[in-house]
């Protein structure tokens, strides 16, 4: 991708689609189905659906920068990458349409599995992955500390039960 498209697509373009899906998600849930109204939302739907999907593809195709010239060494990166946070939640967001269309009848029921799309909402979150880190640094101290609330929690429950 150009170097001077990517960061407009990355930081501007994509959130507002994904806000833009969500929120014809949202509107298609109060909508008469059938309607005018209704038809413009489903269209938006499958349109958002179909940029993640392009977006997926061609992030899962260009995630080995040498795959032109190493045709063996493009398969272990691209599947690095659907390992990886960003990939599994561009997997998500692509599939999560298709995949709610597949699976339940009604195509108006199957549209609210669009929000798995605010998952992309965290890939532009650097709060996020500071929390995280500290999370994992401190996860002993958050350890004890949640199984000491889990005892607190047991033991008043067993009292409140004994008095009751």
């Amino acid at each position: 991708m150009s170097q001077q498209i990517r960061p407009w697509l990355e930081n501007l373009f994509l959130p507002l689609v994904v806000t833009a899906g969500l929120a014809a998600m949202i509107l298609d849930t109060a909508v008469e189905p059938g309607g005018s109204l209704d038809q413009a939302l489903i269209a938006a739907l499958l349109a958002v659906s179909a940029i993640f999907l392009v977006e997926f593809l061609v992030r899962f195709w260009t995630a080995s920068p040498i795959w032109r010239h190493e045709r063996h060494s493009q398969w272990p990166a691209r599947l690095h990458y659907l390992q990886t946070p960003h990939g599994l939640i561009d997997a998500a967001g692509a599939l999560a349409l298709p995949l709610g269309r597949a699976v339940l009848g009604d195509h108006h029921d199957a549209h609210l599995f669009a929000v798995v799309w605010v998952l992309k909402y965290l890939l532009h979150s650097t709060g996020l992955m500071l929390l995280i880190r500290v999370a994992f640094r401190a996860r002993v101290a958050l350890f004890s500390i949640m199984t000491l609330f889990f005892v607190v929690f047991i033991g008043a429950a067993t009292l409140a039960y004994v008095f009751e």
